[in-house]
């Protein structure tokens, strides 16, 4: 009966030692994944972040230009509608770089 305590007692050691290998092992791959995951996750935000700032940029540069060429035309009529008088009132002519 003692050998074969002695027996059960090795396996159930042999056992605990094979758990515990496999629960740090198990831990360790789980840390992995996480870096993983974190690094990809990183990725999108910085990604999604740029598409943001080209957009953003996009509709800037756009909304600049109508402002520009609507202000251009502005300035050509108010020109216009002033040439023929000798002396056009200076309170309505202006520059595009003064309004900028």
């Amino acid at each position: 009966m003692t050998h074969t305590r002695a027996q059960s007692s090795l396996r159930e050691n042999a056992e605990m030692e094979v758990e515990e290998l496999i629960n740090s092992r198990l831990l360790l791959i789980e840390e992995q994944l996480q870096r993983k995951l974190e690094a990809k996750m990183e990725d999108q935000f910085c990604n999604i972040s740029l598409k943001i700032d080209d957009v953003l940029t996009e509709k800037f540069t756009s909304l600049s230009k109508e402002i520009f060429e609507a202000m251009e035309s502005l300035n050509n009529r108010v020109i216009s509608s002033t040439q023929g008088t000798r002396t056009p009132p200076k309170s309505r002519l202006f520059s595009i770089n003064q309004i900028i």
